[in-house]
Formats: structure tokens, C-alpha cells, sequence
């Protein structure tokens, strides 16, 4: 009942490849637009259970005279969805291209994407919690973008995200289109559109959803998160009305089980009313703990991220929470100095923290905070190698005492004492160890100078996963500082680091999208990852956020946003921030010409 390979649609415009999926609705279809040879995705109006095919000239008929009127009233919702769909323009929703009207039927084109859904990614356990985020961080913006415009999405699951060549989440199968699978996934037809384990128990009522509400989509959208981080499918909803929430594993952090439970709970009303609640208890602020805080406090602030056997705690950021190692700032600005302006990444300038009001005991603090949440939710660098698990939890315990040890002769003022313990607990695989050893050796603090001992170190701790040594490392790419320079190296590392968390990492990735580094130019994409990094309260992405409201930069134009942002990084004692606010506040400031971004990196210099 398909269409035949190599059937050609819209006067030869397409030409069918292959069979993608199909379900009660409709077929998707892998084809090529001949003319400029790119692959599309296709779908297919055709009620299997309705409708039939000429297998001569592919004509679509309805099977009795009594359906018609059934048949033609969904076809004429197939193409209405389309056509809204074509007017979502969000980067994580597929961009429909053309909509059209053959065979007896409708169809409409989307952008291709071969690197296949979250479900595929799935198929043999879950993914690291640091990934899982960052494919429900995207689809949550895509939910949050339609939500605006009174869009329900009504079947949000692993099958229905695929994946980019970026690695960049793309929702699917809007509209009537919730009712049968995009790209091969089954959906239950009792009732039509509900995908079990994914659809809240409103979704099962007669008639279906009647009632507008994000919490709909929420509850799909956190049964989504469960199964990436679980590798399960999540329980039918009867199941959670009657016996509530299956216990999640203890290896998840608090935040992702809170949100979980949260976007899950029977009652819509009870569940997170808006993405943006849902996201504010997926990722709690991140102020600067204090020793007075509660354990609770801590495990709801600090995201502790799992890659196959090494943990990578994501700090608390701000302009100068966490920072590198003065000698080496002092070094690369020699080589080349930097705007005042950008505390952020540049690329080919010296990397992002400012050592004139960080010194280097800061970066070792942060590492305390760290070990409190790692010991706090039983976590670690479960790095031992051999195949004897008892071996590798005393490794991995080990590795722990070894790195509490250095923090408390960092407390007591002892670095020769602290590099000792640091070095013990990195070479049974912690990573944090790894990244504080790193930066001794750098800095020469508890041991002699050695760049080769601090490239090794660094790199060890990139390949664990950790977020700060990626984003170290790929500033050193971007310098040349003890490695060779290399953009596309610098670019790579920060992509990664940005995806795990780092907020200066995504700061610094925003950057390369402003200036083209590598890849073109993107405002959208530059935005995206200062929000990213705002969400997280750094406020050198606070300043460059601000000043894209300004002047209209990836986002409306708007001076009370940009007013906003900057005065939020002002707080943060975010010294170009301050003195971009009294240039604004001037009486001479006027932002009425033709603003080129580049200038953003420069301001600060203009006004000294």
C-alpha cells in the first residue's frame, strides 16, 4: 500500500527512496529533492484501515462511500496542521518545507535528519544524565515556543525527538500527525494518539484532551526524561494514578528524580504548569553554597552528571566562581591581550576568567563543593578498570578519601600536602582530582611548573567528562597555550563542554557563533547558549544577553531586557557590565545606527 521506490511527487520534484515509518494515519517516506539533491523526509496522508491505492498510478481512494466524509474531513486537518506547523519556526522543531495535494491525498515535506530519534539512543539502556539534559533542555524550548501559541503537542516521547548531525534535539509529529508515528515508531489507536507510558490519564478521556494546558505535554515531556535516564519505558498512566511512580535509581541527582515525580503526577493540576516551572525544578539556581546550608539545599544546586565510569559535578558559576590558574593568565596575556569587555571566550584571545580578581585558591574552593556533593549523593569516579566491581567501589572510595584529604590540607594552607592527595585520587580516576592536579602542575602550586603534567592531567580529566577541563582545554586549544592552537579543536571542546553544563563553556560557545569561528555565524544559535548559560546565573552570559536585547541581536530588540540582563550581572559585581550601564544611562548614549555585534567585544575599551 505504499508508495512504490522511485515514484516521483510534485512534477518530479521529489522522488521516493524508501519507507521511514507508518502507522493508522499516515506514511513517511525518505525521499530526494531531485533538483538540489538533498534528502527530505515525506509524509503521507492515508487512513490504512479507510483508504486504498492504485498500484498503476499510485491514486489514493476511500474504501466506502460512508467513510468518505470521515476520511476527507482529517485529510483537510492533515494539511491545516501542516501549514501551521510550516509557520513554527523554532530551531528543535522540524522545519516543514512545502505542503501539496497529489494522488488523492496531501502531503507535506520536512527536513531530513539522519541521526535517528532519542528512542534509537535508548535502545540498549539509558544515556548519561548529562546528555539526557541537554536533549530535554532543547525539547522543553521547542514545548515552551508552541505552548506560547496555543499549541499542545499531545505525543512527546523518545520516538517522536530525533537528532541532528550537532547532536541538537528536533521535535516531530505535530497536530493530526500525534495520531500515527513519523519515523517508525508504533503509537496505540486505542484511543487514537496515546502513546502508552507517555500520554497522561486526560489523554485517555472520550474525545481526548479538551481542555488547553502545557501540563498535558509536561507529563510526556518528564515520562520522556524517565526513560532516557532509566533506559525503561514509563509506567501507563493507570498504573501511576493507582500505584504512583516506580522508585527511580539512587544513581540519578535529586533535581532530574524531583522533576521526574513532579512532571508524572496524576492530577494535571498538581504537575509543573508551564515549562518554565517544570525547568526551574530540573535546574535549580546555583548560588555559592554555604557551609550552614542544608544537605537538601546542596543536592538541589549542584548537577552531578554520570559518563560511563567518572562523575562530573557542575560548579556554581558566576564571572569569577571558578578560576584558572594567574601564572597562566599572565602568560597568555602576553601573547595576545583581550577585551576588558569579554569575560567570555574570544577567539584567538587569552581564555575567560580574570585572574586580577580570582586568584587561583578559588578554583580549589570550588572543588569543595564539589566533593560535598559528591559525597553527599553517594556519588564518585567510579573509574576502577578491572572487571571485579568490589574492586572498583573500593577504587572509587579510595579515590574519594584521597580527594577530601586534599581539600582539608587546602583549608589548613598546606598545597604540598593537598598536591600529594590530589595526585593519589586523580591516578584512581577521579576526575575533579584530575582537573585540581592539572591546574597545580600549571601554576607550580604544591609541585614544580610542568606544562607536560598539565596538558596529561587536563586531558585525562576531559576524557572523563568533565565540564571545567573541557572548557579549559579548549581555551588552550583557542590560545595555543602549551598545545597547538587549533580552532576547530577549541570549537569541538567547547561544544562538548557546553553540552555537559559549563556555563562558561556555553558562554564561550556563544562567542564562536558570534564571530563565525569554524562554523557561520548564528545569532540563533549564539542566544540559545548564552540562555543556556543564564539559566545558570553567570553573569558574563548575563552581560552578552543583555547587550543582545539592546541592539536586537538573536532576539527582539528590547532596552528594558537588555536593562534587565545587564543590571543582573551588575549585581554580580560584573565590573563591564557596570560601566556599560552608565554609558547607556548617559545622556549621550544613543543605540539608533547600524549596530555590527563585534562592537559587544569592544565597548568596554570605548568607554576607559
Amino acid at each position: 500500500m505504499n508508495l512504490k521506490q522511485g515514484s516521483l511527487l510534485k512534477n518530479g520534484e521529489y522522488r521516493i527512496e524508501t519507507v521511514l515509518g507508518q502507522g493508522g494515519f499516515g506514511i513517511t517516506y525518505l525521499a530526494t529533492h531531485v533538483s538540489l539533491d538533498d534528502k527530505v523526509a515525506i509524509k503521507e496522508f492515508f487512513m490504512k484501515e479507510l483508504c486504498n491505492r492504485d498500484e498503476e498510478n499510485s491514486e489514493v481512494s476511500v474504501g466506502s462511500i460512508g467513510s468518505m466524509e470521515q476520511v476527507e474531513r482529517h485529510r483537510q486537518k492533515f494539511i491545516k496542521e501542516a501549514r501551521n506547523i510550516r509557520k513554527l519556526k523554532h530551531r528543535n522543531i522540524v522545519p516543514v518545507i512545502d505542503v501539496f495535494e497529489e494522488n488523492g491525498t496531501a502531503y507535506y515535506v520536512m527536513e531530513y535528519f539522519g541521526g535517528g530519534s532519542l528512542a534509537d539512543k535508548v535502545k540498549h539502556g539509558p544515556i548519561p544524565e548529562a546528555e539526557a539534559l541537554h536533549y530535554i533542555r532543547q525539547v522543553a524550548d521547542a514545548l515552551e515556543f508552541i505552548h506560547s501559541r496555543k499549541v499542545m503537542h499531545l505525543d512527546v516521547k523518545p520516538g517522536n525527538v530525533l537528532v541532528d548531525e550537532a547532536g541538537n534535539a528536533v521535535l516531530i509529529d505535530f497536530g493530526i500527525s500525534k495520531q500515527y508515528d513519523g519515523y517508525g515508531g508504533q503509537t496505540s489507536t486505542t484511543p487514537v494518539g496515546v502513546s502508552p507510558g507517555y500520554a497522561p490519564s486526560e489523554q485517555y478521556m472520550m474525545g481526548g484532551v479538551g481542555l488547553f494546558s502545557p501540563a498535558t505535554d509536561i507529563y510526556s515531556l518528564g515520562a520522556t526524561l524517565y526513560k532516557l535516564v532509566t533506559g525503561l519505558t514509563p509506567p501507563e498512566a493507570n498504573y501511576v494514578d493507582d500505584e504512583g511512580l516506580p522508585s527511580l535509581p539512587t544513581t540519578l541527582s535529586p533535581a532530574v528524580c524531583r522533576a521526574i515525580e513532579a512532571a508524572m503526577q496524576p492530577r494535571r493540576k498538581e504537575r509543573p504548569q508551564s515549562i518554565g516551572e517544570f525547568l526551574e525544578i530540573l535546574f535549580p539556581s546555583s548560588p555559592v553554597l554555604k557551609d550552614s546550608e542544608t544537605e537538601e539545599a546542596i543536592q538541589g544546586e549542584v548537577l552531578q552528571e554520570y559518563e560511563e565510569d567518572a562523575v562530573a559535578v557542575a560548579t556554581p558559576v558566576g564571572e569569577d566562581t571558578v578560576a584558572p590558574i594567574s601564572a597562566m593568565e599572565e602568560t597568555i596575556a602576553t601573547v595576545e591581550p583581550i577585551p576588558s569587555a569579554t569575560t567570555g571566550h574570544v577567539p584567538s584571545q587569552k581564555p575567560v576568567r580574570k585572574s586580577s580578581k580570582a586568584p587561583w585558591i578559588i578554583a580549589a574552593c570550588v572543588a569543595v563543593v564539589a566533593l560535598i556533593a559528591v559525597l553527599l549523593l553517594s556519588g564518585g569516579d567510579e573509574s576502577g578498570a578491572g572487571n571485579d566491581a568490589t574492586v572498583a567501589e573500593d577504587k572509587t572510595i579510595e579515590a574519594k578519601n584521597y580527594f577530601e584529604s586534599a581539600i582539608a590540607a587546602l583549608d589548613e594552607g598546606d598545597m604540598e600536602k593537598m598536591f600529594q592527595y590530589g595526585l593519589k585520587s586523580a591516578k584512581l580516576g577521579n576526575s575533579d582530582a584530575a582537573y585540581l592536579v592539572a591546574c597545580c602542575y600549571d601554576e607550580g602550586v604544591g609541585t614544580d611548573k610542568s606544562e607536560k603534567e598539565a596538558l596529561f592531567w587536563l586531558e585525562s580529566s576531559s576524557d572523563a567528562g568533565n565540564a571545567e577541563a573541557l572548557n579549559l582545554l579548549a581555551a588552550w586549544y583557542d590560545n595555543g597555550y602549551i598545545v597547538e592552537k587549533s580552532a576547530e579543536k577549541a570549537f569541538k571542546l567547547y561544544k562538548s563542554a557546553a553540552a555537559k553544563g559549563s556555563a562558561e563553556g556555553q558562554c564561550n560557545l556563544a562567542c564562536c557563533y558570534i564571530e563565525g569561528v569554524v562554523t557561520e555565524e548564528s545569532p540563533e544559535d549564539a542566544v540559545y547558549w548564552l540562555k543556556e548559560a543564564v539559566a545558570q546565573d553567570y553573569a558574563h552570559a548575563q552581560y552578552m544577553y543583555g547587550l543582545c536585547f539592546y541592539y536586537g541581536y538573536g532576539v527582539d530588540e528590547s532596552e528594558t531586557e537588555g536593562e534587565k540582563w545587564l543590571r543582573k550581572a551588575a549585581e554580580q559585581g560584573h565590573e563591564d557590565a557596570i560601566k556599560t550601564l552608565e554609558e547607556f544611562n548617559s545622556t549621550n548614549y544613543t543605540n539608533d545606527y547600524d549596530f555590527d555585534f563585534s562592537d559587544m567585544m569592544n565597548m568596554s575599551q570605548s568607554s576607559k
